[in-house]
């Protein structure tokens, strides 16, 4: 798969940062061709991992792209009930 046709979120959670896919990426640094997972191919899947571990090793700063790609929830959420409450 293309690094084009896969969206990537970066999620702010505290002072962390949690990075999601829905595409695989064991098999793409694993060079892996297994029928049916769909994922990135090996040469995009270690270029995202690079500069994902580059990002987090410059303290995730913010940034245009970090910001169009960032995705955090509603603004304030509704506090957590038991159901029947």
């Amino acid at each position: 798969m293309a690094p084009a046709d896969v969206e990537v979120w970066v999620a702010r959670v505290g002072a962390g940062a949690v990075v999601l896919t829905a595409a695989d990426l064991t098999s793409g640094l694993l060079d892996l061709r297994t029928w049916g997972v769909v994922g990135f191919e090996p040469d995009a899947c270690d270029g995202l991992v690079r500069n994902v571990l580059l990002w987090a090793m410059d303290g995730h700063p913010d940034g245009p792209a970090a910001d169009a790609a960032a995705t955090t929830g509603p603004a304030d959420p509704a506090p957590a009930t038991r159901p029947g409450d």
